[in-house]
C-alpha cells in the first residue's frame, strides 16, 4: 500500500507540473507580443528609412516557404491537443477518485481494499500515459514555434530543435514502456523517470520560450543600430531645411542612442546568464536544476527590462519624427551613404570565408569586421562551423560605440582594459556575424584567429580586398571623437 501511495503522491506532481509546462508557452508567447506591439514602430521607421539587407530577405523567403506547411501541422497539434487534454482530464479525474478511495482504505485488508488496490496501478498507468501524450503535443507545439521563427539564426534553430527531439524521444520512450506493462513495479518506475524528465522539461521549456524573446529583443537592437546611422542624416537634413537650432532634435537623438545602448546591455547580460544556465543544467544534479532554473528567472528579467528600454526608445523616435515629419525619406536616398562604404570589401555573405574589414570614410569613421563561412546553400547535411577568434587594440586611445551584427548564442565580445581591447569568438557555417566600432586612435592592431589558425589568405581589407603580409597587423584609419 506504501508503494501505492508513493505513486499517487507522484501523480499529484506530475499532474501540476503538467499545467506549468502546458500553459508556459503559451502564456510567455502572448506576453511577448504584447510587449512587442509598441516596439513595432522601430521595425516599420527602419523599413521607412533603411534598405532591406540580404539577411532579412532570406529570412522572409524561408518563412514564406514553410510558412504554409506549420500553419497545416500547427492546426493538426492544436486539435491533437485538444482532444488528448479530454481524455487527459477524464484520467485524471478517474484518478482522483481512486485516491480518495485508496486514501479510505489505507491500513486495511479488505477485498473491496484489494480490488481499488489493483485499479489504482491500471489508472495510474492510463493517467501516465496520457500525460506523457500530453506533454509530447505540447512539445510538438515548442517545436513547430522554434521552426517557423525568423529571429532565431539557422545554427540557434538547429540547436533547440535537437534538444526538444531529445526530450520527446525520452517522454515517448517512457510512454512505450507504460503500454506494454502491466507491472505495478514497472509503472512505479515509470512514474519516477517521468516526474524526473518534467522537472528537466520545465527547464528546457522556460529556456526556449526565453531564447525566442531573446531573439526577438536582438532583431529589434540591431534594426536600430541601423536606425541610428540614418538619424545623424536627417538631424544634417532638418538643419539644413530649418536653417535652425537642432539642440532639441539633437537631444532626443541622444537619448534614444542611449536607451538603445542599455537594452543592448540587459541584452548581452541575458545571454550570458542563458549560458550559464545552459552549462549548469547539464550537470543535472537537483540542486543544479534548481540554480538554472533562477538564472533563467534573471534572464527574463533582463529581456523584460531590456524590452521596456525599446519601448522608451520607441516614444522618442515618435517624438523625433515628429519634428522633422517634412523630411521626404527618399531625400536621404542620395550618394552619401554608398561613399560612407566604398571601402567595402565585395563578398557573398555564408559563401565566402574570412574576415572583411574597412572603414567608413563619412565623418563617423565607424571600423566594421565582418567574419563569414562558407556552407551557405551546401549540400552537405551537418554544415561545417568554422571557429572565429580576434582582439582588436589600440594603444594611444579607446576603442567604444562597440556593437554586435547578428550574433547568436555561442558568439560573444568583450571590451577590455579601460576601452582598449576588442576580444571575440563566434562560429560561422552559412551565414556571417560582425562588429562595428569606433576609435580615437589613428592606428589599430587586429590578431585574428580561423579555426585556431592565423590564415592571412582569408583575411580581406578594403574594396581591394589586400591581404596582411602576417598576423597580428596593424592599420590605421580616421579617428573619431568619444
Amino acid at each position: 500500500m506504501k508503494k501505492i501511495f508513493a505513486i499517487l503522491i507522484m501523480l499529484v506532481f506530475i499532474a501540476s507540473t503538467f499545467g506549468i509546462i502546458s500553459y508556459a508557452h503559451e502564456d510567455d508567447e502572448d506576453d511577448i507580443r504584447e510587449k512587442m506591439m509598441e516596439n513595432r514602430m522601430l521595425i516599420k521607421i527602419n523599413d521607412k528609412y533603411e534598405d532591406e539587407d540580404d539577411f532579412d530577405e532570406d529570412k522572409r523567403e524561408l518563412r514564406q516557404e514553410k510558412i504554409e506547411k506549420i500553419k497545416l501541422e500547427s492546426d493538426a497539434n492544436k486539435n491533437r491537443i485538444k482532444n488528448i487534454k479530454l481524455e487527459f482530464e477524464d484520467s485524471k479525474l478517474k484518478f482522483k477518485n481512486t485516491r480518495e478511495k485508496l486514501i479510505q482504505c489505507r491500513s486495511k485488508r479488505s477485498d473491496f481494499c484489494k480490488n481499488i488496490n489493483q485499479e489504482s496501478i491500471a489508472d495510474a498507468r492510463t493517467f501516465l500515459i496520457k500525460a506523457s501524450e500530453l506533454i509530447i503535443e505540447e512539445l510538438k507545439k515548442i517545436r513547430l514555434s522554434i521552426e517557423s521563427s525568423t529571429d532565431l539564426t539557422d545554427e540557434e534553430v538547429k540547436e533547440s530543435l535537437e534538444e526538444i527531439d531529445e526530450t520527446i524521444k525520452e517522454i515517448e520512450e517512457i510512454k512505450l514502456r507504460l503500454e506494454s506493462t502491466q507491472s505495478r513495479e514497472e509503472v512505479i518506475k515509470a512514474s519516477k523517470d517521468l516526474k524526473e524528465a518534467l522537472e528537466d522539461t520545465k527547464i528546457k521549456v522556460k529556456i526556449h520560450v526565453e531564447k525566442q524573446r531573446h531573439a526577438r529583443v536582438g532583431v529589434i537592437i540591431e534594426r536600430a543600430e541601423h536606425l541610428e546611422l540614418k538619424l545623424n542624416k536627417i538631424l544634417s537634413k532638418f538643419s539644413e531645411q530649418n536653417n535652425t537650432n537642432t539642440s532639441e532634435l539633437q537631444s532626443l537623438i541622444d537619448q534614444f542612442h542611449s536607451k538603445i545602448d542599455q537594452a543592448r546591455d540587459k541584452y548581452y547580460k541575458a545571454q550570458d546568464l542563458f549560458d550559464q544556465a545552459k552549462e549548469i543544467r547539464a550537470n543535472a544534479t537537483k540542486e543544479d536544476k534548481k540554480q538554472a532554473h533562477e538564472l533563467v528567472r534573471e534572464a527574463h528579467q533582463n529581456l523584460i527590462e531590456g524590452q521596456k528600454l525599446l519601448q522608451d526608445a520607441h516614444k522618442i523616435l515618435q517624438q523625433i519624427f515628429r519634428i522633422v515629419k517634412g523630411i521626404n525619406p527618399k531625400e536621404l536616398d542620395d550618394d552619401k551613404e554608398e561613399d560612407c562604404w566604398q571601402d567595402r570589401p565585395s563578398y557573398i555573405a555564408g559563401k565566402d570565408l574570412g574576415f572583411f574589414i574597412w572603414q567608413s570614410n563619412c565623418d563617423d569613421a565607424t571600423w566594421v569586421i565582418e567574419w563569414s563561412g562558407d556552407q551557405k546553400n551546401s549540400n552537405v547535411t551537418n554544415a561545417t562551423m568554422h571557429s572565429i577568434n580576434g582582439t582588436i587594440m589600440v594603444s594611444n586611445g579607446t576603442l567604444f560605440k562597440v556593437r554586435s551584427k547578428l550574433f547568436g548564442s555561442r558568439d560573444k565580445f568583450e571590451l577590455l582594459d579601460n576601452g582598449t581591447k576588442i576580444t571575440f569568438t563566434a562560429k560561422v557555417g552559412p551565414h556571417f556575424d560582425g562588429l562595428s566600432f569606433k576609435s580615437s586612435a589613428e592606428k589599430l592592431t587586429f590578431d585574428l584567429y580561423l579555426d585556431n589558425e592565423h590564415k592571412t589568405e582569408f583575411v580581406f581589407i578594403g574594396k581591394n580586398v589586400t591581404h596582411p603580409s602576417s598576423i597580428p597587423f596593424e592599420l590605421t584609419g580616421q579617428v573619431a571623437e568619444p
